[in-house]
């Protein structure tokens, strides 16, 4: 008698459980949201890769966004990770662009314009996001064309004198004159004579310039550009005093004003060594970049 009861009970539990899980809907899945997606247009007019510009030029790219299950809600643009200044570089009304207008909020294409960098490499990186924060992003990379940059300040044919005879001994560089050996604006003073009046015919930079020897290979005639001058002097070696031999070049800066140092190429053209007097003289030709 207690085993017949024992044997219903467990098939009473076994049609309740079996009732009670009919009963219940089943589970119910979370949809599966898709984000929304972006890429570049290629074409013409628009930068859709990496690509070599000028500093501060206009760029145009077009973006193509593809919604997912939620409508589109912003466009932002980024320079290394800080969105893109849109008073002075990005050609829209904000940043984050409102993409919740019936224009942009179920897809769209669209150009949009702004300003190269001035310096450097930037990666300029644009992000959809839409209402459930499901985003996507593409970048580009921009890098700044080689920059050359004429040479702003010429002078041939400059005499300058023996320090210790009756003319001028030292070389102004930023007007290309010879003035006297106690003038502040010397850059390039010449040495004067030893003890038994023999002519050094050395130089020496004075009130704050330096003077470099350049590199073997490096001509006067070949130096066109700052950055070309630039890179001369910065291969060379910095010198207190060098021997003044004709054809050979030598690279100044002057003084440093308001954070910059003008630069100067120097080529001796002749030294005329006088015997019976001190009227020797170098005879230069010069050019360089002012910062103005």
């Amino acid at each position: 008698m207690k085993r017949t009861n024992l044997f219903y009970a467990v098939i009473l539990s076994i049609v309740f459980a079996f009732t009670y899980t009919s009963c219940n809907e089943d589970p119910v899945v979370p949809e599966e949201k898709t984000p929304p997606t972006i890429s570049l247009v290629s074409g013409d007019s628009y930068i859709s890769s990496d690509a070599q510009v000028d500093p501060g030029v206009l760029v145009t790219v077009k973006v193509k966004v593809v919604k997912g299950t939620g409508e589109l809600k912003s466009l932002a643009i980024y320079e290394n990770g800080e969105l893109l200044d849109i008073e002075n570089r990005l050609k829209e009304n904000s940043n984050p662009i409102n993409l919740s207008t019936e224009e942009y909020k179920n897809g769209f294409e669209k150009e949009i314009q702004f300003l190269s960098q001035e310096e450097g490499v930037s990666d300029y990186t644009f992000v959809v996001t839409d209402e459930y924060q499901l985003s996507d992003s593409v970048t580009i990379t921009l890098t700044l064309n080689p920059q050359e940059t004429p040479l702003n300040f010429a002078k041939d044919s400059i005499y300058v004198y023996n320090f210790s005879g009756p003319h001028f001994g030292s070389l102004d560089l930023q007007t290309g004159k010879a003035v006297s050996s106690s003038d502040k604006d010397g850059d390039v003073q010449d040495v004067g004579i030893d003890v038994n009046g023999n002519w050094y015919k050395k130089i020496k930079p004075k009130n704050g310039a330096e003077m470099v020897i350049p590199a073997d290979g490096v001509t006067f005639e070949d130096i066109t550009t700052l950055e070309e001058l630039t890179e001369a002097y910065e291969k060379g070696t910095v010198a207190n005093e060098a021997d003044v031999i004709e054809g050979h070049v030598y690279l100044f800066k002057t003084k440093e004003v308001n954070g910059k140092r003008d630069i100067f190429a120097l080529k001796n053209l002749e030294v005329h060594d006088e015997d019976a007097n001190e009227n020797d003289y170098y005879l230069f030709n010069l050019k360089g970049y002012k910062y103005e």
